[in-house]
């Protein structure tokens, strides 16, 4: 019978995590399991949720411990859950747990922070004000602060207090050890210790009775071999001395505070998160926990539950790392929870700890360098369902949307009824599409999208078994050139960058060669196939770029400035404003008292008490646009003696700001200086410049509490320009100058001639290539002399497209695009 299943079972498949983590997904991955992946882009967070269903008879719940003993190391949960998977016991999912001692591992006491509960027997128990995990021998979940409680009663009916379960033994403190912990109690010779071997199975929350079989006093470290050891000191000691001999019957309670029956399992963690379906107000101090701890965006795992009790779920929500995932906080971690429908929900031990296993490979991206963290102890779920026979298939990518001409790999795997892997002969797989016009695909399943937009079905086929997925393969939506405009001149390349976005706004990485280029007057300058252009000469020509059926538009200004030019002589205040920072006054006037240049000049007063490691500025603001490509900005000051600081801030034509510092501090209080700073030449800035103000920091006397007060110019605000910046006069080089130049017609069907300059004898070759780089025709291979040449290309047995020629010298070479188009 055939099966189709477009939700898919993950767990196998690395690929559909890397592929398509912008995507919520959804994968069966075991009877009542199912994997969620869930990705928020916008903060960013990446979160791995396993859901159980607890009324399937198949599923259940375990604790582990690390290597089963405590002190005996930590261990990974990858590890744990492999080592306890087998047939019919298959761990479907695995979370880390509880908080650990981390710097101390072969540590007993310290190695868990709370109490764990594993196969109904306490593997520590203590009290504490920490929330934990829990479960009944029914399934049945709850969250709460759960106390180790017991009590030991004689044959005679006396009985006394259990302190807990492997811990340090105290001054009149009784104890009890059993296999979790050392092969020995570890403690000194200051008490008695009995050995007991039980009559009744070990439960939680029932009375259990066992024989007393071996006891010693004053010795201490008395041998475990596998049973429960009484370990009393001082009072504790009298009363198993006074009390129990070996042959005798001896009663344990080893309970729980509340009492909850019997439980099966128990796991530490904290804070509570929801309790009954609210969250706390405020979790600082909540449990104990500081507000670094639940207030900061962490990794973090979580264990929560629905109202009915049925539906357990185990959350990683990754982070600390920026691009990926940030982490949450307890409160975020506390809303998310609740908004997959969990009514109560702990917090387990999270930050490098944090990690998510399903079907034995990690699902989540620990933050650690190293990857997964070893840990103490591990919640695990278990499927009982045994190996059946093949009956399902499942394609993976599950929901794939992949754009023009790029490639996908397709994979197949196979399970038994209850998502349990079949191994699948990889010779009878087959793979087809259900119309051609989607791409190709091999018999590998390997999918090369077609170059037009469409979708259709990716099919696989194994024995009488099929299955198949939706595939869109996306078109184009739009294309975005940037900058809008700029300017440069006849030695600056500026280079326009196209960005093209598909049809779901996701942007494409595109061959830059597959882009068609052009400019509305070529004579202003040249533009390349990568979007490249140099001026020629001054002039302003749009410049066009398209893919498919996308096109944008951005204009450039070969604009060429030569020597030292006034942008402002600052004769009037038109335009100009001016804002404080850390000054009590200042003014800004017109004055006609000192000037550089014409009759005036900016007077600025300014009055501030100083303060250590406070600067006290003025913003003289305006926004002034220069010419061309300027090297270098210039203003005249008359200080008022003092070690003033003066400032350029410009802004580029993608809005990026520069601030500039000038050559030196203005301090001549008897005439005015030029200060001078240059301008950035890096091909970051996008031209044309903007100056949006002139920032000064006045200078002080260095005196805390000092009141300072003064008056300085300024005047003269230049700008100068490269020397290597000439105007070209003619867009057609001379015969001393190697030139490639576009060819005409273009587009062109069938003939087009291409024209060339070459500055000496030399052995050429003119070569045109493919969009693939392919060389279909060489047109010209020799020597050639000196000046223009010119010569025919015929297109006529080529296909409709995009083809590039390329001339090469001894010294130089050039590529350029032509199109042929019938």
């Amino acid at each position: 019978m055939k099966k189709t299943f477009t939700i898919l079972f993950l767990t196998f498949f690395s690929f559909l995590l890397n592929a398509y983590a912008q995507d919520s997904t959804v994968q069966y991955i075991g009877p009542g399991a199912i994997l969620h992946k869930v990705v928020k882009p916008s903060v960013p967070w990446n979160i791995s949720i396993l859901e159980f269903d607890l009324t399937n008879p198949y599923i259940s719940i375990e604790t582990e411990v690390a290597h089963d003993k405590l002190g005996n190391g930590l261990e990974k949960p990858t590890s744990m859950a492999l080592r306890n998977d087998s047939p019919g016991h298959t761990v479907l999912g695995a979370i880390n747990g509880d908080y650990f001692g981390i710097s101390a591992p072969t540590n007993p006491y310290t190695f868990l922070s709370n109490s764990q509960i594993k196969d109904e027997e306490y593997v520590f128990g203590r009290t504490h004000q920490r929330s934990s995990f829990g479960y009944d021998i029914n399934k049945k979940p709850f969250v709460e602060i759960l106390n180790f409680s017991g009590t030991v009663t004689a044959s005679n009916g006396n009985s006394l207090d259990i302190f807990g379960v492997n811990r340090e033994r105290g001054t009149n403190q009784l104890l009890v050890y059993n296999k979790y912990f050392s092969p020995t109690t570890l403690t000194n010779e200051f008490g008695t210790e009995i050995r007991l071997n039980s009559i009744d199975p070990v439960l939680i929350n029932v009375p259990i009775r066992f024989i007393a079989e071996a006891k010693e006093n004053s010795i201490g470290s008395m041998a475990i071999n596998g049973k429960y050891v009484l370990s009393g000191n001082e009072a504790a000691a009298t009363f198993l001395n006074s009390n129990i001999s070996i042959g005798d019957t001896v009663t344990l309670f080893l309970g729980s505070e509340p009492e909850r029956g019997r439980l099966a399992g128990l796991m530490g963690g904290g804070p509570r998160m929801i309790i009954d379906g609210q969250i706390p107000d405020n979790f600082d101090g909540f449990e104990g926990f500081g507000g670094t701890h639940t207030g900061s965006r962490h990794p973090r795992t979580a264990v929560g539950f629905g109202a009915d009790s049925t539906k357990l779920y185990l959350l990683v929500v990754d982070g600390r790392q920026s691009s990926l995932s940030v982490g949450m906080t307890i409160k975020e971690l506390a809303e998310y929870m609740k908004s997959i429908g969990c009514t109560d929900a702990v917090n387990l031990d999270g930050g490098g700890s944090s990690v998510l296993v399903a079907r034995n490979q990690i699902i989540s991206s620990p933050s650690d360098p190293g990857g997964e963290r070893s840990v103490g102890n591990a919640l695990i779920v278990i499927s009982s369902a045994l190996q059946g026979a093949l009956s399902i298939l499942h394609i993976s990518p599950p929901a794939p949307r992949i754009f023009l001409y790029q490639q996908m790999s397709f994979t197949v795997q196979g399970t038994d009824d209850n998502y349990n892997p079949v191994h699948l002969n990889s010779s009878l797989i087959q793979w087809q599409l259900s119309k051609q016009s989607l791409g190709t695909i091999t018999s590998a399943g390997n999918f090369t999208a077609a170059s037009t937009a469409d979708s259709g079905y990716v099919i696989v086929r194994y024995q009488n078994l099929a299955d198949s997925v939706f595939i869109v393969v996306k078109g184009v939506k739009d294309i975005e050139l940037k900058p809008k405009q700029a300017v440069t001149d006849n030695t600056r390349i500026v280079v326009f960058k196209a960005t093209v976005f598909d049809t779901d706004n996701i942007v494409q990485n595109i061959n830059p060669v597959q882009l068609q280029w052009a400019l509305s007057d070529s004579s202003v300058g040249t533009l390349d196939v990568l979007g490249q252009f140099k001026g020629k000469k001054q002039g302003t020509t749009k410049v066009y770029v398209s893919f498919m059926n996308a096109a944008d538009t951005a204009e450039v200004r070969v604009e060429i400035g030569q020597g030292k030019n006034v942008i402002d002589s600052l004769e009037n205040l038109e335009g100009w404003n001016y804002e404080l920072e850390n000054l009590d006054s200042a003014s800004l006037r017109l004055s006609s008292l000192y000037s550089s240049i014409g009759n005036f000049s900016f007077q600025i007063d300014y009055s501030f008490v100083y303060q250590p490691n406070i600067y006290n500025w003025i913003y003289i603001k305006n926004d002034i646009p220069t010419f061309g490509l300027p090297d270098s900005m210039y203003l005249d000051v008359r200080s008022d003696g003092r070690f003033h600081r003066l400032f350029f801030d410009l802004e580029d034509a993608m809005g990026v700001s520069y601030r500039l510092n000038t050559n030196k501090f203005a301090t001549d209080s008897t005439g005015f200086e030029t200060l001078k700073a240059r301008i950035p030449s890096s091909t970051n800035v996008v031209f044309p410049l903007a100056l949006k103000k002139i920032a000064i920091a006045f200078g002080n006397g260095g005196t805390a509490g000092q009141n300072y007060f003064g008056t300085i110019y300024i005047d003269n605000l230049m700008i100068s320009y490269p020397p290597t910046t000439i105007d070209v006069k003619s867009a057609n080089p001379s015969p001393e100058q190697f030139t490639l130049y576009q060819n005409y017609p273009n587009p062109f069907n069938p003939t087009t001639n291409i024209r060339f300059v070459i500055n000496g004898e030399d052995n050429i070759s003119l070569t045109v290539f493919d969009i693939f780089g392919q060389k279909v025709e060489t047109l010209i291979n020799g020597r050639l002399s000196r000046g223009v040449h010119e010569v025919k290309f015929n297109a006529a047995g080529y296909a409709s497209g995009i083809y590039f020629y390329r001339l090469i010298t001894g010294a130089s070479s050039e590529t350029k695009k032509l199109v042929v188009m019938k």
